[in-house]
């Protein structure tokens, strides 16, 4: 069991800002989020999640504390580019 763990397939999924204020992403949850972190326009940031089953990702305007999206993202590497809309992208 322990090997199969280890040689399982890391994922990550990547936020990049382009908005034009500070973000923040919750991941995992609930009760509590399993990663926080607030970015600033521009800025993009990685997670790999412990758990190899996909992960829900929750983003939020840093001023406002209002939610701008909310995705589920498979267990695949991706990337949740952050602007107008919220967009994810395989790989």
């Amino acid at each position: 069991m322990l090997g199969c763990l280890l040689t399982s397939p890391a994922f990550a999924f990547c936020v990049v800002n382009e908005t034009g204020g500070n973000i923040v992403i919750q991941a995992g949850g609930p009760p509590m989020p399993v990663y926080v972190k607030e970015i600033k326009p521009g800025q993009r940031d990685c997670y790999i999640p412990r758990k190899p089953d996909g992960i829900v990702v929750e983003i939020y305007d840093a001023a406002a504390r209002r939610m701008r999206c909310r995705q589920s993202v498979a267990p695949k590497t991706a990337t949740i580019t952050v602007g107008q809309t919220c967009k994810v992208n395989p790989g």
